[in-house]
């Protein structure tokens, strides 16, 4: 999810429709997510998962519309009326997490 949100998979994916996305023939092979590479079921053992279809398949809805209000919140635009206090807890404990985890997806400049 953080790939396709940091525009690294999927492209051309979108709430409006999907184009360039992996598949059967060009799937997208990333690091599993359940396992960090250590082998699992979810990836036969191989750390690595594989993405045959558009990426906004495996994950529901919600959690797209969430990584949206956490993105305006970050340029200032709350999703609720009011400033920070008036957000939930859980909402900006998942905005703090989706930044760093975005930080680190973000290329720096080497010094």
């Amino acid at each position: 999810m953080m790939l396709t949100w940091a525009g690294k998979l999927g492209t051309g994916c979108g709430p409006r429709g999907c184009f360039d996305c992996p598949s059967e023939r060009e799937p997208a092979c990333i690091k599993c997510p359940v396992c960090d590479q250590a082998g699992c079921d979810a990836c036969g053992d191989s750390g690595m998962f594989e993405i045959d279809q558009c990426p906004r398949r495996y994950v529901d809805g919600f959690y797209w519309e969430l990584l949206r209000f956490a993105k305006l919140f970050k340029r200032g635009t709350p999703p609720i009326q009011g400033g920070a206090l008036d957000q939930e807890i859980w909402f900006l404990e998942c905005c703090e997490f989706l930044w760093s985890e975005m930080d680190a997806l973000t290329p720096q400049p080497i010094a």
